[in-house]
């Protein structure tokens, strides 16, 4: 099966941790500010070990209990770092409306849920190290 678009972005956050990448030249990289990207990182993260413990919960156990550790971090930092514990379930209820109903799994299958699950647990550790170096006011910014 081809690996599709959403499948191969997630991949990239979760595998390599890093932008994905233009063919144009580009001048060094800028350093994102604190806080850059944890919101991002948080819906992202968040929404796969939902998807991922509601339709393929005997999948990939060890790498599922990690990517809850790393969305356990990004969500002490945010609260560590100005948002409230009610926003925080805001945000994240908001984002994952829909991602742990069951009628879902096909769809999430389909478009790669259990080969995202085969990402390297150590880059997504060291992404979220990064996320959480500094303090700062979480905002969207970019993870992918």
């Amino acid at each position: 099966m081809m690996r599709s678009k959403w499948a191969a972005v997630v991949a990239v956050v979760l595998a390599a941790g890093v932008p994905a990448a233009s063919a144009a030249p580009q001048s060094a990289p800028r350093e994102k500010a604190a806080g850059e990207g944890v919101l991002c990182a948080i819906a992202l993260y968040s929404g796969i070990a939902e998807a991922a413990r509601t339709c393929t919960p005997e999948t990939a156990p060890e790498f599922q209990a990690e990517l809850r550790r790393q969305v356990e971090r990004l969500d002490a930092y945010a609260l560590a770092n100005g948002m409230t514990t009610e926003g925080l379930a805001g945000f994240k209820s908001q984002n994952l409306a829909g991602l742990g109903d069951p009628s879902m799994c096909a769809a999430y299958r389909e478009e790669g849920l259990e080969e995202v699950l085969t990402a390297d647990p150590e880059a997504m550790r060291t992404t979220v190290d990064e996320l959480v170096a500094r303090p700062g006011t979480p905002t969207w910014g970019s993870c992918i």
